[in-house]
Parts: C-alpha cells; structure tokens; sequence
C-alpha cells in the first residue's frame, strides 16, 4: 500500500468510527457483531445474546391459567434478574398489512389438495382468505435473552479482556472495519449464557407454553424482519460465519481483509438508511 492510500485508507476509517460513535448512521444503532454459535449472537462488548420466539401456549387460556402462567413467569425472571449480567427485551409485533400473506401461505396446503383432485374452488378459498384477513392481523411475541460482561467480577473482566487482547495479536487478526467481528464475543460468558437460556426455556414448556429457540439465522431474520420487511426476500437470511461467502470484486488493488469475511451484520439488519420524522417516528425505506 502506497503512503496516500494508507492516508487515505487512515481518514476514511477515522470517519467511519465517528459516524459510528456519534450515531449518524442507521446500522450504528445495531450492537449485534455476529454469530457465536448456533443458536447464539455476539454484541460489540462481548455480549451474548439468544432470541426465543414464543408461538403461543397448548390449553385454552381462562383466568386461573393466566394467573399461573403469570405467577411461574415472574418466579422464573426473579430469581434470574436477580443477578447482575443477565437482562430480557420482550418485542411484540402486531401488523394487520401483513395477515393476508400468513393466511395465504396458512392455506397453500388446501389449495395444493385442490389442485390435486382437480376441483374449480379458486374464487371461493379467494374470498374465504379476503374475509378473514378482514378480522385478523399478524401478531408476533420474542424474548431476548443477553448475558454481559456485568456478570463477571472485575478480575474475571480484566482477565477475560486481556486474554481476548492477547488472542488478537498473537494470531495477528487485522481489524474488522467492513465485517463481522468474530472475535467479538467473550468466551468466560457462554456457559453462564447457556445455563439462562436452558433454564428459561425448560421453565416456559413447563407451563404449557410453546415456545421456539430460534438459530442464528433465524434471529437475524426475525430483526431484519422487525424493521424492513418490505425489502427482506422469503427467501433471504444473513450470511454468518460459516457460511460460504460471494467472490467479489477488491476495494483496493492490494486488497483488503474485508473481501473475504462476512459482512457486517448490522448493514446486513439495516440494509437502508432511516430518516428521524419526529422524536417517536422513524421511517426507513420509501
């Protein structure tokens, strides 16, 4: 590299980090860095996260099962919350605009019974679908489960922080400006993260919930879902580690780490740019 292009290639990480750091950017907001596990996500920090998706509950629900559905959730999250490191988000979705192609795919199946046996039934499964997407909307429930650094003791944090320090430039990893992290996560949290998540999911099946743990992908789906799904394909899922990665054309002649990592997760979350409408609005896209 050529004395102006690592000056330049200098400037250019300079403002990447300040629009990062005093949030002018969308993907700025986003603290996930990339995949730790299968079923688990690293933060910027360190951070481990697990989202659990909760498909609904197998009894009907009257007064006393809510309550003892209530009661064992809160006895769950006290004891676990009463410890520092741990935290949950709770995200509810409710979207009517999107009810009619969940009742569509709900109803692939009849059709494709239709289909088979030859019946001319199209125009009344399309008004059966127009009437109930009338009444109904697409709801969604998640919870996510982080386990921070806050859990360790301060040596435990000192300790792990030079450890992780010292694992970087022993194996002389460069730095991921344009790509995930893979480093980012702290190794001391994974069995403290692992035991919460196993005891969460074993106490909510217990009450009669069904709940899902969801895989890498489908997290990230779920939150690039949650804020852009007029631009995410059926077919779309973030490329993690492990994953095989697209050939593509250098930023620079000589090169650069970021040509062959996985991108950055938080561009691949946020893939366009939002615009503040007022201090409760944001609109994202068109």
């Amino acid at each position: 590299m050529s004395v102006m292009e690592s000056f330049f290639d200098g400037v250019d990480t300079a403002f990447a980090w300040l629009a990062h750091g005093t949030k002018q950017t969308a993907e700025s907001y986003c603290m996930v860095q990339t995949a730790d596990s299968k079923t688990v996500l690293a933060a910027d920090d360190g951070s481990l996260l697990s989202i659990i998706k909760i498909e609904g509950v197998n009894a009907l629900i009257g007064q006393e099962e809510y309550v003892r559905i209530h009661d064992g959730l809160l006895a769950t999250f006290s004891a676990i919350m009463s410890r520092q490191g741990h935290s949950i988000q709770v995200f509810f979705d409710y979207d009517k605009s999107a009810a009619v192609s969940e009742i569509r795919e709900n109803f692939a199946p009849v059709r494709q019974t239709i289909d088979r046996i030859g019946l001319a039934l199209d125009d009344v499964l399309a008004e059966r679908q127009k009437v109930i997407s009338d009444y109904c909307a697409a709801e969604k429930t998640y919870i996510v489960l982080w386990t921070t650094p806050a859990i360790l003791t301060t040596d435990e944090r000192k300790r792990a922080q030079s450890e992780k320090a010292r694992q970087m430039k022993s194996s002389e990893m460069p730095s991921f400006r344009y790509t995930q992290n893979i480093l980012a996560a702290m190794p001391a949290l994974r069995d403290a993260h692992d035991a919460f998540v196993t005891s969460v999911l074993e106490d909510m099946k217990s009450l009669g919930m069904i709940v899902k743990l969801l895989s890498a992908h489908q997290a990230v789906r779920a939150m690039r879902m949650s804020v852009d799904p007029e631009f995410t394909d059926k077919a779309w899922q973030a490329v993690l580690p492990g994953d095989k990665i697209r050939p593509k054309v250098a930023n620079r002649q000589e090169g650069d780490i970021s040509d062959i990592l996985w991108p950055s997760l938080a561009k691949q979350i946020l893939p366009r740019d939002a615009k503040n409408l007022d201090l409760k609005t944001v609109e994202i896209g068109d």
